[in-house]
């Protein structure tokens, strides 16, 4: 089916942001022993590690149908299993997650999370992290973009990037205001914060774009189509999900028995090289949003189906 600009426009700002919660806990040995796919929630678009509990942190909501609640997930990296996280007490709002973000301070672990609360009103919902719980610790609600991924700079102070597909834009929030630092994007996606420098991926455009926070002028590090999620690895290095054919992508999002390619490139943030560390037709994992590298295991998530990828012993065969 053919879309006219429009009709995509629309799919991405909503569909991508639509809701639903399965719970399942198995896990699934590929043909590969090394390879395993943990079941978690519908949608486990982003990833975050929780070093203090030797875990992942998983935002997972369903953008198939909107009925239900999302949730946060955990992945335990030593018992290899998946549970739902509760909270504390129940929030009493709509909860669905979309990029989440690790924050420490004080010693205090917080979790940031862009919940669409609805379908054009997002809020970030700032949790104490726990071990066996979540506590919901603030609601900031005065956020006028449409926020994908964010990167916290402080307890009240964070960029996020505004998914628009065209006037998208990298938001800088900080105490109750809010400042447009970077304009004129289409669809910017994932974003990360290294050494003074913002780097940021748009998807429709097909770029990885730098800035730093003292100019906020834009260079391009490099060409990278659908660009999603950005992860470290390394010092030097990025890992970056990709999405390469928006057509089966889309019929992806609306047909499970579809398949969508899945492309994670490392990408050197100074060079701007890059390589494909993870390419599958979408038979295995479809559509990867995210991907890290924790412990000598490859993790990736993914916008619609209810698991996750884990490929232990993963090693980045360097080329010449």
């Amino acid at each position: 089916m053919n879309l006219t600009a429009k009709q995509f426009r629309l799919y991405f700002e909503t569909v991508l942001f639509s809701l639903l919660f399965i719970p399942v806990f198995t896990t699934t040995a590929l043909a590969s022993p090394d390879t395993i796919k943990v079941s978690t929630g519908s949608g486990p678009e982003d990833l975050a590690i929780d070093t203090l509990n030797n875990r992942i942190l998983i935002s997972c909501d369903n953008r198939r149908n909107n009925h239900m609640q999302g949730e946060i997930w955990m992945y335990d990296t030593q018992a290899g299993k998946a549970r739902k996280l509760l909270f504390e007490t129940p929030l009493g709002f709509n909860f669905h997650p979309h990029g989440i973000f690790m924050y420490t301070e004080n010693g205090v672990s917080y979790l940031y999370v862009i919940n669409h609360i609805y379908k054009d009103k997002s809020e970030i919902d700032r949790f104490i992290v726990r071990e066996q719980n979540l506590k919901l610790d603030k609601r900031i609600t005065d956020i006028t973009g449409k926020p994908n991924d964010l990167v916290v700079t402080g307890k009240d102070e964070f960029y996020y990037t505004d998914y628009k597909m065209t006037g998208g834009s990298i938001i800088r929030y900080s105490n109750g205001q809010e400042q447009k630092v970077v304009k004129g994007l289409k669809m910017p996606n994932g974003i990360i914060l290294l050494n003074d420098t913002l780097y940021f991926t748009t998807t429709l455009n097909g770029r990885l774009y730098k800035t730093s926070i003292a100019s906020f002028e834009k260079q391009t590090v490099c060409k990278l189509k659908g660009g999603d999620n950005i992860m470290l690895c390394g010092d030097d290095c990025f890992l970056i999900a990709s999405h390469q054919s928006f057509g089966k992508f889309r019929k992806h999002a609306k047909h499970p028995g579809v398949i969508s390619p899945s492309l994670v490139y490392r990408v050197n943030r100074h060079t701007g090289k890059k390589e494909v560390i993870f390419s599958d037709d979408g038979s295995t994992i479809s559509a990867v949003s995210t991907a890290l590298i924790y412990k000598n295991t490859l993790y990736l998530g993914q916008v619609f189906d209810g698991f996750i990828l884990v490929i232990k012993d993963f090693e980045i065969k360097e080329r010449e």
